[in-house]
């Protein structure tokens, strides 16, 4: 088989998972929320749905072992403004800390309210928005900048000990 008959295999397989995933979490999760076990006990393996997740634009790994629907974390365009305002001053600094930041937005409250809507409660969760909102971001659940940045490795962003600025 050549290699290009392998991605298009590859890619059909993983369109044929994300429209189960999607089925199954409309069907059963009216929240739109459903763990990634409960998923490989219904539809298959747990690297199969991942894959799935990881090229699909309406699935969103959702804190360490859940999906979203992509649909569920639609944003008012105002409550989106206020979130990306708050992000910008977050890299302005060069990068931070998921739960650092998480922790901060509690206490803001037109955030905290946004936070509790969406129910996003883990830093895990934040980053999923924040990959969602921002998708030129690097990193992961420890330390977020843009591709841009001059902070060019974990090693040198752990010195970071500024703290975010609110808006």
């Amino acid at each position: 088989m050549s290699e290009a008959n392998h991605q298009t295999n590859q890619a059909q397989k993983n369109n044929h998972v994300e429209e189960q995933i999607i089925s199954y979490i409309q069907t059963h999760h009216k929240n739109g929320i459903c763990s990634k076990q409960e998923l490989s006990k219904q539809i298959g393996l747990i690297s199969e749905i991942n894959q799935a997740i990881d090229t699909s634009s309406q699935l969103v790994e959702w804190g360490k072992d859940q999906v979203i629907l992509a649909e569920k974390l639609i944003i008012r365009i105002s409550d989106r403004k206020i979130i990306t305002k708050y992000f910008h001053h977050a890299f302005e600094k060069g990068g931070f800390s998921p739960h650092q930041l998480l922790q901060e937005m509690k206490t803001d409250r037109r955030i905290a309210a946004i936070l509790r809507e969406k129910r996003i409660d883990e830093a895990a969760q934040l980053v999923s928005l924040i990959k969602l909102l921002f998708p030129d971001v690097k990193g992961d659940s420890q330390f977020f900048q843009l591709a841009d940045s001059s902070i060019d490795r974990l090693n040198k962003a752990k010195t970071f000990t500024g703290q975010i600025p609110k808006p």
